[in-house]
């Protein structure tokens, strides 16, 4: 949602500043991060919950900018302007034109986003303290580490099979909207 004011609604100040910003977010390793995001966690109280897991992922700098590139080349601005000219407020630009056309970005990005997080080890030992908030990741590091990890091959195999099988589900329910992706990333208006 913070792509469309970036990308095409109408005048917004700063709005090469902001992403210029954006970029630069995009050069730094997300582990440097972690600091700034682990008090703002802290201060609105979230550490050790879902939420501090989701929260900052919500803020990734990647998907913000694949969806302001696809917005600019996807969403003509003729279409955009003749929904104004019609009377349409930018909600209903919003919800009835820009996010029909952009469905199979938000599918692809739905998939980096999943295999993302669900492959983040990190996160969950910054953001969680109990082991019931620890998520399956981590569990696979525990499980592959440590002195009797040789004797524990079977349940390795076993781990890694249910690790991989959430992220293959997710693409093949999703391919269809990733390939359309790919179709429609070599149209021009």
């Amino acid at each position: 949602m913070c792509a469309y004011p970036l990308s095409k609604a109408g005048v917004l100040p700063g709005r090469n500043f902001i992403f210029g910003m954006i970029v630069a977010a995009l050069m730094f390793a997300p582990q440097v991060t972690r600091i700034p995001q682990y008090l703002v966690v802290q201060k609105i109280g979230l550490i050790d919950t879902y939420g501090a897991l989701i929260l900052p992922a919500l803020a990734w700098s990647y998907g913000l900018f694949m969806m302001k590139q696809f917005m600019d080349n996807a969403v003509p601005n003729e279409l955009i302007e003749a929904a104004r000219v019609d009377g349409a407020q930018e909600w209903t630009i919003f919800w009835k034109i820009v996010m029909p056309n952009v469905a199979p970005a938000w599918n692809t990005l739905l998939i980096f986003g999943f295999i993302q997080l669900w492959n983040d080890s990190f996160s969950p030992l910054v953001f969680t303290r109990s082991e019931a908030m620890k998520t399956v990741s981590v569990a696979m590091i525990s499980l592959t580490n440590g002195p009797a990890a040789i004797a524990r091959q079977g349940a390795q195999a076993a781990a890694a099979f249910l690790m991989t099988a959430p992220t293959i589900t997710v693409f093949l329910l999703r391919q269809a909207k990733v390939i359309q992706t790919m179709a429609h990333s070599g149209i021009k208006s």
